[in-house]
């Protein structure tokens, strides 16, 4: 999946501020103590796309199809918790969650049973395939003052993702004089796997109350996991993307 190039931007722009920031307030002291907190946020996840081709023997020559998923733009909640150990450094752990129906569609090349160099193709479409995405994020934070009740974290670390995907196998009719093929309804499974990646972001922080906060998030998370189609064909599903959102901090 290929994140939005313009947000990916704006986030690096924003790490690069908050860095400056940072060395700027380097002997400033802390204007709150130090809490442990909880954070929940709404954020959103942009439409992407994901990629598999296979090929296969038949008619003494290679068949192939392809598939191309169409993930649509989602809600996503997410659930934090962190505590700083020293002035501008700390831990948060996150737990990120993501449900949506997305489509696919399918691409079958086939060679004609009878005549060499003649394929055959059909094309396909199927719809309300399941998925279903959750993360855990445990990253290391810099906590950057920048008023009295501003402030921003930049944080980053692994990824742990969990996702269950409905997988598309694409499948044809053919019948005399075989001079075509149809593509018919494919073959699709529910399929859960998990992978590692990694994630790096900002979150900038009003304090409203004592100990409560108004935050505006953007994370960047990127990993794959591997994939199977019903005819065993293993292949990689790529999730990269910005989440941007906002949510409401409480402190102990």
């Amino acid at each position: 999946m290929k994140p939005v190039q313009n947000t990916r931007g704006s986030v690096v722009a924003l790490c690069a501020m908050a860095l400056f920031a940072s060395a700027a307030n380097a002997g400033a002291q802390d204007t709150a103590p130090v809490r442990p907190y909880v954070q929940i946020a709404g954020l959103f996840q942009p439409a992407a796309t994901a990629h598999e081709s296979h090929t296969f023997p038949i008619y003494v020559e290679n068949g192939s199809y392809s598939v191309a998923y169409r993930l649509p733009s989602a809600p996503a909640l997410e659930v934090s918790t962190g505590m700083a150990f020293r002035r501008h450094f700390g831990w948060s752990v996150a737990f990120s969650g993501v449900w949506s129906k997305s489509s696919a569609s399918t691409a079958e090349t086939v060679p004609h049973p009878f005549f060499f160099n003649q394929p055959l193709t059909a094309n396909g479409a199927v719809s309300g395939l399941s998925r279903r995405e959750a993360a855990i994020h445990a990253d290391a934070l810099v906590g950057v003052p920048l008023a009295r009740t501003l402030a921003l974290d930049l944080f980053g670390g692994p990824t742990f993702l969990f996702v269950t995907q409905s997988v598309v196998t694409p499948e044809y009719a053919e019948a005399y004089p075989y001079d075509s093929i149809e593509a018919i309804s494919p073959a699709r499974h529910d399929q859960g796997r998990s992978g590692i990646g990694f994630n790096a972001g900002a979150d900038l922080s009003v304090r409203v109350a004592s100990r409560i906060g108004v935050d505006v998030v953007a994370r960047y998370v990127h990993g794959s996991v591997s994939l199977s189609t019903a005819d065993g064909a293993q292949f990689s599903m790529r999730d990269a993307a910005v989440r941007v959102g906002a949510g409401v901090r409480i402190r102990f």
